[in-house]
């Protein structure tokens, strides 16, 4: 394999590493090798095999020959289509899909004043905590 494809194939399995909020140990954990094994085919040191580059695309639901897409837009455009695991956030979408046009308008809208109250109550949370007193 030419090391460009080597190094290719290393930055796109950090970038669906980094994006899924993975550290290097739980991909590692995940493909069944030691971190720096793991970390040696980030960096393009070495190339992986097919077997641990099938286990990784199944795993996340992608296609395998994604790996060797050289443009990066390209591979983190179809890399947000990634399946998601969390069996809430899979009953979301499937619960959101079922709705009408409307109602999804209705839940996105829903959805951002939750957010922004979630953001307001951190914020004014963390200013609490200032004036606590301590016994």
């Amino acid at each position: 394999m030419r090391l460009s494809t080597q190094k290719n194939i290393g930055n796109n399995l950090k970038c669906l590493r980094v994006n899924s909020n993975l550290s290097q140990v739980a991909m590692s954990e995940l493909a069944g090798m030691t971190r720096s094994l793991y970390a040696q085919y980030e960096l393009g040191n070495r190339t992986p095999d097919a077997e641990f580059l099938y286990e990784i695309s199944n795993y996340f639901g992608i296609n395998m020959s994604l790996f060797f897409e050289t443009n990066a837009t390209k591979f983190i455009e179809e890399m947000s289509n990634v399946t998601i695991r969390s069996e809430q956030a899979r009953q979301l979408i499937d619960s959101f899909n079922k709705l009408s046009p409307f109602s999804k308008g209705r839940l996105l809208e829903r959805a951002e004043e939750l957010l922004e109250w979630d953001i307001y109550m951190e914020k004014n949370h963390k200013q609490f905590k200032k004036f606590k007193c301590e016994d």
